[in-house]
């Protein structure tokens, strides 16, 4: 499943796309796979044919590794982020006692 190489994105199908449509799994692979990099690929077409960038966190326990290399490619490359309560405390390392003083 992680084999799919950068040569393979289609540029134009990114670029008549109304969304490109993403989960943080595509991006955590192990040393050597393909699949990071065409992702990234993939992320820099939609970004010179101004196609918004979906990500989609997935779960917490991908977050939790590395919050502060999310933070910075969640900064650098998507547009819309999707998440749900455990992964927004992973990706912020606020819990919600702290949040609302409980």
């Amino acid at each position: 499943m992680n084999k799919l190489r950068p040569e393979s994105i289609p540029e134009a199908v990114i670029a008549g796309a109304s969304a490109l449509v993403l989960t943080s799994y595509l991006v955590r692979c192990k040393p050597g796979e393909p699949m990071p990099d065409a992702t990234m690929k993939a992320i820099e077409y939609a970004k010179k044919h101004d196609v918004p960038v979906v990500l989609t966190l997935g779960t917490k326990y991908v977050i939790a590794d590395n919050p502060a290399w999310w933070q910075e490619f969640l900064q650098e490359h998507v547009s819309i982020l999707a998440m749900n309560e455990e992964e927004g405390e992973a990706l912020t390392r606020l819990c919600r006692s702290a949040v609302s003083g409980e």
